[in-house]
């Protein structure tokens, strides 16, 4: 008998028989007969050859998907490469403010003076020089200044509570 074609499989060693591999699996030999299960990031329609990805800006951690709608949004304060099984965070001193982000570079660089820890979806700290400014809201933005005259901001995330003040003033 001829081998089974990509994307296919036989019943059995000994048959002729070719049967597409069911949703969900997939198969890129000649001539098997299993079908693998589709691997994370990834979805098999009925007789896939080749898994295909997650478009970029989704992830699936999970085996056997279908179809892209299953491919679930990338998070705010990450990305999701194309065929992503495990999103990323967007790297500190950026911030990924929307969902969907496919690349490090949509995270957003944060302003001059603000900062974000890894995987962070807002600036929310300032950076070795400066001084967080007391926010009125509790959401609002942060606002950031050079550090005041006789006073060190040695660190990130200084505030006017705990800038150090020189010994002498």
């Amino acid at each position: 008998p001829e081998p089974c074609a990509y994307g296919t499989h036989a019943t059995s060693m000994r048959s002729a028989k070719c049967e597409p591999c069911a949703e969900g699996t997939y198969q890129n030999r000649l001539g098997s007969v299993n079908c693998a299960i589709c691997i994370p990031g990834h979805v098999c329609s009925e007789g896939t050859a080749e898994p295909q990805p997650c478009l970029a800006g989704t992830y699936s951690g999970e085996e056997g998907l279908v179809n892209r709608s299953q491919c679930l949004d990338c998070p705010l304060g990450f990305f999701c490469r194309e065929r992503c099984s495990d999103p990323e965070r967007c790297y500190a001193g950026r911030r990924g403010e929307s969902s969907r982000l496919g690349d490090p570079l949509a995270c957003t660089p944060c302003a001059e003076g603000t900062t974000s820890n890894a995987g962070s979806s807002r600036c929310d700290m300032c950076t070795s020089g400066n001084y967080e400014l007391p926010q009125a809201a509790r959401n609002a933005t942060i606002v950031c200044e050079a550090c005041v005259e006789h006073a060190t901001c040695p660190t990130d995330n200084v505030t006017l509570r705990t800038l150090v003040v020189d010994e002498a003033h």
